[in-house]
């Protein structure tokens, strides 16, 4: 199977169905549902909501994933891609900030990053998530 195959090519189809409807059953809005790129790797992506709501949402979600494809005899892992060029399986997370709309869409990369670099915050003291979103802006930066 490859990227966003239509068609039932490996075992994963079924079972990422399965997921897909009890997420659904469970309340999940289900935006999109696909094989990706490399042997036995998928995507689902669920509608997103506040930041707290999410956040507990990513867990039931994981959990539920995990235990149906444990149930398929499976194992689903979110763990992030092993080495750099090389297709792995992992989480990834878009995030906006917002009020009354998206508080940054009118910045540009470039203006984004001066914001980021106002915020002051200790690199040894924040969150892994947060230095890799600024790493990966800085990168988008120098490619251009």
């Amino acid at each position: 199977a490859g990227y966003f195959d239509l068609g039932p090519t490996d075992l994963g189809e079924n079972v990422r169905r399965d997921m897909v409807l009890t997420l659904e059953d469970m309340g999940f809005e289900i935006e999109a549902s696909h094989h990706e790129v490399a042997p036995a790797q998928h995507e689902i992506d669920f509608k997103y909501d506040e930041a707290l709501i999410t956040a507990d949402n990513i867990m039931t979600f994981k959990l539920t994933v995990k235990t149906i494809a444990k149930r398929h005899g499976l194992y689903a892992t979110f763990m992030p891609k092993p080495k750099y060029g090389i297709n792995g399986s992992g989480m990834h997370v878009n995030m906006s900030l917002a009020k009354d709309g998206n508080l940054y869409k009118h910045l540009k990369k470039e203006e984004l990053l001066e914001k980021l670099k106002q915020l002051k915050i200790d690199e040894e003291n924040n969150t892994d998530v947060f230095k890799k979103w600024k790493d990966l802006l800085r990168n988008e930066k120098s490619e251009k």
